[in-house]
């Protein structure tokens, strides 16, 4: 397959530019395992219990309210409808970081874990969040993979510094939780800084549309979404509060260190593989045999890095967890393998996603994450009271495959009808 250059959209896919942005997430997931090694360190399993139920919270109105809109602007992002609209957008922007802040707070106040310092950092990790999923959607869009690999980069560098400031100096006046919720915000903030500059589409002249027309066309577009989010959250962080139910928070603190480090190494490949595809899959004079071609390939290429990988966890998931976690996670090494089995199956068809958010055919990941979400959720409520945390990771894998096998049932699909249609 000749290679596929836009020149309205500055894409040039060289050598170069894909070794900066594998490096890139080398490094990154280098700095993700050092991170996870100190909160192993200094942070007790029931403290990060607890701030992985918060975390798992905000990100329920996160994917409900923001992420949509998120994908939404990625699909503009090479028109002139967001640019002649951007004061549009600004007012949606900030309408739905409002909702997702009082929900949030009506959230935490309902489940008392709401306080003073909770109540100031809410109010800053919305926009910060947002900001910073932002330039990383117009960066990958745009096929600016330098910018978009040293976003990335700094914000984990920031990360891990924030964090090693913290434990030494603020650790002993600060709670844990209240601090690691700081340190992910200040990080989205000092970023954000570093790299708004090069968001070229501020334009504030006034719209020719009227907003609430926008907003009634915008509901009609990210109603699927939200939905879609919902049940993708119930696939990623509902199991925490099961375990917390029928456990403890420290069996949530236990599982979600392990687990973290078991997906890590699938959560920082994916991208490299996702930054290259958007671009093409996006490109609107691609033909779609250049893109299925393109998917294709590097599907194949995945797999197989996959498979070495998953091989290798699983004979040394004892000795990279003593390494990488500390002796107070012990009890859930073993978690380590399988839940990297349950990440790769998960982040494989992340690859064939992709064409249906361009074809804006969102209905099939979302029946993709509507099966596979009920599914896990059976299996947990019925597996976590008789096998413990054993049970969790069953029911992620499981979950995983019945997810693939949707999204590659109707990828297949859509492919014969396209093809069949360019005739």
């Amino acid at each position: 397959m000749k290679r596929i250059i836009d020149k309205n959209w500055n894409l040039k896919f060289i050598n170069r530019d894909k070794l900066f942005l594998l490096s890139s997430q080398i490094i990154s997931a280098l700095i993700g395992i050092l991170f996870g090694k100190l909160i192993a360190i200094y942070f007790l399993p029931r403290e990060f219990g607890e701030y992985n139920i918060l975390l798992a919270t905000y990100t329920f109105f996160f994917s409900l309210f923001i992420s949509p809109l998120l994908q939404y602007l990625k699909t503009i992002t090479n028109t002139k409808l967001l640019k002649d609209n951007f004061r549009i957008y600004l007012k949606l922007t900030s309408l739905l970081n409002l909702a997702s802040v009082c929900f949030l707070t009506i959230a935490l106040w309902f489940n008392d874990k709401l306080n003073t310092e909770i109540f100031f950092l809410t109010i800053l990790v919305f926009p910060a969040n947002f900001l910073y999923n932002l330039l990383l959607d117009y960066f990958n869009v745009k096929g600016d993979l330098r910018q978009f690999s040293k976003l990335g980069m700094f914000f984990n560098i920031l990360t891990l510094l924030f964090l090693i400031i913290a434990i030494f100096f603020f650790k002993i006046y600060i709670d844990s939780v209240i601090l690691l919720w700081f340190v992910q915000i200040l990080s989205y903030i000092v970023v954000v800084v570093f790299f708004i500059k090069k968001y070229q589409i501020f334009k504030l002249s006034k719209s020719s549309i009227a907003f609430k027309v926008y907003l009634k066309k915008y509901l009609v577009y990210s109603w699927p979404l939200m939905i879609l989010a919902f049940w993708n959250w119930i696939n990623s962080y509902f199991d925490r509060y099961l375990i917390e139910y029928f456990l403890s928070l420290k069996e949530v603190g236990l599982y979600n260190a392990n687990v973290s480090l078991g997906s890590k190494v699938f959560l920082m490949l994916n991208p490299f593989f996702l930054a290259i595809l958007t671009p093409i899959v996006f490109n609107q004079e691609a033909t779609f045999y250049e893109k299925k071609q393109k998917i294709k390939k590097y599907a194949k290429t995945y797999f197989f890095i996959g498979l070495i990988l998953l091989f290798s966890l699983y004979l040394g998931y004892d000795f990279l967890g003593s390494i990488l976690l500390s002796k107070n996670y012990s009890e859930g090494f073993h978690i380590i393998f399988w839940s990297a089995l349950g990440y790769f199956l998960i982040t494989f068809a992340y690859l064939f996603e992709v064409i249906f958010y361009f074809q804006k055919r969102t209905k099939v990941i979302l029946m993709a994450n509507l099966v596979s979400a009920i599914i896990g959720v059976i299996l947990n409520i019925i597996l976590i009271p008789k096998l413990g945390l054993n049970g969790a990771f069953f029911g992620l894998v499981i979950s995983g495959v019945v997810r693939l096998l949707v999204i590659w049932l109707n990828y297949n699909k859509i492919n014969h009808i396209q093809d069949i249609s360019n005739l």
